[in-house]
């Protein structure tokens, strides 16, 4: 491919100028054709006129002959006259030609009135008749015949002459357009050879365009090493894989963008929703509350108004979800131990833990690790991995979570658990908007927890470890020197 592109690249003005030539000589050829095919027909018109001429002729002296002898052929050689002067009004073309013609055909018609009139009564005899017959057709047609055939011989020299002129072109242009072609082969040759040559040895590639769009600059790319085109295209291949990535990276980020558009707009529906369902639920709420505390204090069962609180909380909760994901809080950070965070994260989700058989088991750092973060985001990103390790081991299980050592100012915290894993097809879209796995899932709980992490100048991901389950890793920078820290929540 590349050494195709080279090669058009640089023969482009050379394949440019040979179609030029080509252009040239095939006109010059086409020209010289045209004028010998034309002179040729030109001349073969003369010959055909000057053979008819000839016959003519030979018809009127004939014709004469017979007028003298008496013979009775004088009907047959006035058709034969009559055909021949038709034939030759046919190819009269010039102007000379037809006036000759006309005069032709004027006097033999005048000579076939005389004739016809030969035995009317008052006219006279036969003998006379015939004088005066060979008499018109010696003084008038004949001559008028020979000046015909004198003219078409004189345009057949001249038709000749033009024919051997243009022979004479043809050969010299010819000659000349093979000597240019030559000439031009060899200095087009010179020319492709040395920017061949110069785009061998000297090759730039500039990528700095897509490098500066993401942020990546990239020197200039510079080829010095001798070889062929072959080696050329092989030295060429990692720029050019370069370049795709390169474009692939800013197209993922297009659409990133255009769907952080189309998201925004989705939160701020759903924030408007959220707020209008809070607060009607938070009435009804304070109403099953009132009553249910009113039935148990007269000893009725209020098992249905439990159900419907809790109930109730579980839209609270599903709309605070929706309000988290379309505004943010701005996170208050002040130092804090994960270990700590982590601790409060144990304590929240034991009692769920319990009923589900789940083990739950932690790996401390060795050293203490403080974190600048806001504890209650970072506490509710701990908790949602949690309750989504819980979910995915409904039967009992194991949940891991450790805590690395700091390396390079960054920290890693692992939640793993034995369930079944992320299914291959949705883990790169896990942490999309609206994306999950259980049925009564929003899938923005991930979202929001990656959109803490990244707030707080860190990341989170998901891998399927090889022995199975799920792993969370929650990267986050160290605080940079002790202050007090926070072990809890409000």
């Amino acid at each position: 491919m590349l050494q195709r592109h080279l090669l058009l690249r640089v023969a482009g003005p050379t394949v440019l100028v040979s179609l030029l030539l080509l252009g040239l000589c095939t006109a010059t050829a086409v020209y010289l054709y045209n004028q010998q095919a034309t002179t040729a027909h030109m001349l073969d018109e003369h010959v055909v006129s000057r053979k008819i001429d000839h016959e003519l002729e030979t018809a009127i002296d004939e014709l004469i002959t017979v007028h003298r002898n008496g013979s009775d052929q004088v009907d047959a050689l006035h058709e034969r006259i009559r055909t021949l002067l038709t034939d030759i009004q046919a190819v009269a073309h010039t102007e000379e030609e037809r006036r000759l013609v006309r005069q032709l055909v004027y006097s033999f018609t005048r000579y076939r009135q005389g004739w016809d009139r030969r035995v009317t009564p008052g006219q006279a005899s036969g003998d006379d008749a015939a004088t005066v017959a060979v008499t018109l057709l010696e003084t008038e047609i004949l001559p008028l015949c020979r000046q015909l055939q004198e003219y078409h011989s004189l345009r057949i020299e001249h038709t000749a002459a033009a024919q051997s002129r243009i022979v004479h072109w043809m050969a010299w242009g010819l000659a000349s357009v093979g000597s240019i072609g030559a000439l031009a082969g060899l200095a087009l040759g010179y020319s492709v050879a040395r920017r061949l040559r110069h785009s061998i040895y000297q090759l730039s590639v500039r990528i700095q365009d897509a490098a500066g769009k993401l942020r990546q600059p990239l020197s200039t790319v510079i080829l010095t090493a001798d070889g062929d085109l072959h080696q050329v295209n092989e030295q060429m291949q990692g720029i050019v894989r370069e370049i795709e990535r390169v474009v692939a990276q800013l197209q993922q980020r297009e659409r990133e963008v255009l769907r952080a558009d189309q998201l925004v707009a989705v939160g701020q529906m759903a924030a408007g929703v959220a707020h209008e369902l809070r607060n009607p639920l938070t009435s009804i709420k304070m109403l099953v509350q009132a009553n249910r505390e009113e039935a148990e204090a007269r000893g009725l069962p209020a098992e249905d108004l439990q159900i419907i609180e809790q109930e109730i909380r579980r839209m609270e909760r599903c709309l605070q979800t929706f309000l988290d994901f379309a505004r943010p809080p701005q996170p208050e950070r002040r130092p804090v131990s994960l270990a700590a965070l982590v601790d409060r994260m144990f304590a929240l989700v034991e009692g769920r833990a319990r009923k589900q058989h789940v083990t739950l088991h932690c790996t401390p750092s060795t050293i203490p690790v403080i974190v600048e973060a806001d504890a209650d985001q970072m506490q509710q990103l701990l908790v949602n991995l949690a309750l989504n390790a819980l979910d995915a081991m409904p039967q009992g299980g194991s949940l891991d979570v450790s805590l690395g050592t700091p390396v390079h100012d960054q920290v890693e915290l692992r939640v793993r658990d034995t369930g079944p894993g992320i299914a291959p097809a949705l883990l790169p879209r896990l942490f999309e908007p609206f994306v999950s796995s259980k049925e009564t899932g929003l899938g923005l709980g991930l979202v929001v927890s990656r959109r803490i992490a990244e707030s707080h100048g860190g990341n989170l991901w998901v891998t399927n470890p090889s022995h199975g389950g799920a792993c969370f890793v929650l990267r986050l920078p160290v605080a940079m020197q002790p202050a007090v820290v926070t072990a809890s929540t409000t």
